[in-house]
């Protein structure tokens, strides 16, 4: 198995988890996700999961001490 980053067809990496200059998580990109999952797990949790073929699963925890308020539609 390669050490090299898994890539799409225009070489871009189909997983990025790219830190802020004090290395916190800052942005993340996904290329060609095969399955998305988002659930809330409780008032102030929400849990994500992100697979892509051939590539580790990218997982989230989105925590707050309140309530997390998740909105979504339809972009069509």
């Amino acid at each position: 198995m390669s050490d090299q980053p898994k890539t799409d067809r225009t070489g871009a990496p189909t997983v990025e988890l790219r830190p802020d200059d004090k290395g916190q998580l800052d942005d993340v990109v996904i290329r060609t996700p095969t399955l998305v999952r988002i659930e809330r797990m409780d008032t102030g949790h929400w849990w994500a999961r992100v697979e892509v073929a051939d590539e580790p699963a990218v997982v989230f925890n989105f925590h707050s001490d309140s309530e997390i308020r998740a909105y979504a539609e339809l972009d069509e």
